[in-house]
This record gives structure tokens, C-alpha cells and sequence, in this order.
């Protein structure tokens, strides 16, 4: 089930993606844009009182790295 947060005065996309998921990988930012059509038209400095949908996010996969040395 998705939950919705509420804005504050001076909200953006970027802080409320850092506020509810920890984490601004995996184009978080871009997820809340797709989930809520119509919100980058409001600026980027979000009125209060914008109900914003926000979406399960699946966790962002480690990338393997290559280890040069042991």
C-alpha cells in the first residue's frame, strides 16, 4: 500500500526522499516524480500541504567491485 507525506513550507522532492528513505540511489527522486504526475509544476520549493504518494522503493543492490589487491 503506498502512504502519502504531507508537505511543509520548503519541502523538496530531494529532502522528502531523503527524509522517508534514507537515500536519494536508485532515482529515488525520479520514482516520486512518476508516482505523482503533476508535482514538478509546482516548483522545486514544494507549498505546504502537498499530499506527495510515495511509492515502495525496492532496495538498491550492492555493485560488485573488482578487488585489485587482497
Amino acid at each position: 500500500m503506498m502512504q502519502t507525506y504531507r508537505t511543509s513550507d520548503g519541502d523538496t522532492l530531494d529532502y522528502i526522499a531523503w527524509k522517508f528513505y534514507e537515500t536519494l540511489e536508485g532515482r529515488v527522486v525520479e520514482q516520486l516524480l512518476d508516482a505523482n504526475p503533476g508535482i514538478a509544476d509546482l516548483g522545486p520549493v514544494l507549498p505546504s500541504g502537498v499530499l506527495v504518494n510515495m511509492p515502495d522503493i525496492a532496495p538498491q543492490q550492492q555493485e560488485q567491485g573488482v578487488r585489485l589487491w587482497s
